[in-house]
């Protein structure tokens, strides 16, 4: 299915997408969905949403969700385009936790956004090695209430104005961006598809949608599934990408080190230009996760 156009600010996107000012949208969970072994979908509302249209197809939002105990506060609009400090300015009983999440749909018209949570194998909210996030995302329910905050997004069609390739690579946590820019392209850019490439890395594919390889394997120009060890993956997906040719532009982020040593081999090895390699780091591997 083809996205709707009037779902985006603009369906261009040649320079990367910038937002002023961020709102924050008090918005009510309704669907919490298992879509993969440890990946959750989490769908919610709000009547804003039937308003608001995305920067680009990664767009990115602060999720806002109450500490363990609490209910959500809803937190007044930010005066400044730095979210994290004007959180800070709030009292500890009205502060919520911040994470960042990927938009994964936006449907205006049911005003319903979805995104998607790796859960990294664990089932329980207790387990003290997991974030506040996936801490709230594994014991969320209908009706639970929290906030979002749309901000930007790191992709746009920059080798448009250059070779005319692309190579995005991602592990779980970066997935549903990379999915919904390949949706994105099939649905406004067509013929771009076939010089986009895509390595999807991760240690076990228990963590992506299902059904990502028959769907957009056949119409891009190169498509990889890389499996290994969380602390082998980065060597892993360098050996692969020494058998291909260089992209004219290059989008990776997942694992911090891992965003980064993608991006050191596209300059060193491949002598590409920094600014035609875009990357950025979700999570840091030894920290919390979520």
């Amino acid at each position: 299915m083809l996205l709707d156009p009037s779902t985006f600010c603009t369906t261009e996107l040649t320079d990367r997408p910038q937002r002023e000012l961020a709102e924050i949208i008090t918005v009510r969970v309704v669907k919490v969905e298992k879509v993969a072994p440890d990946l959750l979908e989490i769908t919610v509302s709000a009547p804003a949403l039937r308003e608001h249209r995305l920067i680009g197809p990664d767009e990115f939002f602060g999720l806002l969700i109450p500490s363990p105990g609490r209910e959500y506060v809803p937190v007044p609009r930010p005066t400044s385009g730095n979210l994290r400090s004007h959180l800070a300015q709030l009292s500890d009983p009205e502060r919520p936790e911040l994470r960042w999440y990927t938009v994964r749909h936006l449907d205006r018209s049911a005003g319903a956004l979805a995104f998607q949570v790796v859960t990294h194998g664990v089932t329980d909210p207790a387990d003290p090695a997991i974030g506040p996030a996936l801490r709230w995302a594994l014991g969320a329910g209908p009706g639970d209430i929290c906030g979002i905050s749309p901000t930007n997004g790191l992709w746009c069609r920059h080798y448009a104005a250059g070779s005319g390739s692309q190579l995005l690579i991602a592990d779980p946590t970066a997935a549903p961006s990379v999915v919904a820019v390949l949706e994105f392209l099939q649905s406004f850019h067509p013929d771009e598809l076939r010089s986009t490439g895509v390595i999807l890395a991760a240690p076990s594919l228990d963590s992506f949608e299902p059904g990502i390889r028959g769907k957009w394997a056949s119409r891009l120009g190169v498509f990889h599934m890389v499996t290994a060890p969380q602390e082998e993956l980065l060597v892993a997906v360098l050996d692969r990408l020494r058998t291909l040719d260089p992209a004219g532009y290059v989008w990776c982020c997942g694992e911090r080190a891992f965003a980064a040593g993608v991006r050191r081999f596209s300059v060193s090895e491949w002598g590409m230009d920094p600014r035609d390699v875009t990357f950025s780091g979700f999570w840091i591997e030894g920290q919390a996760r979520g």
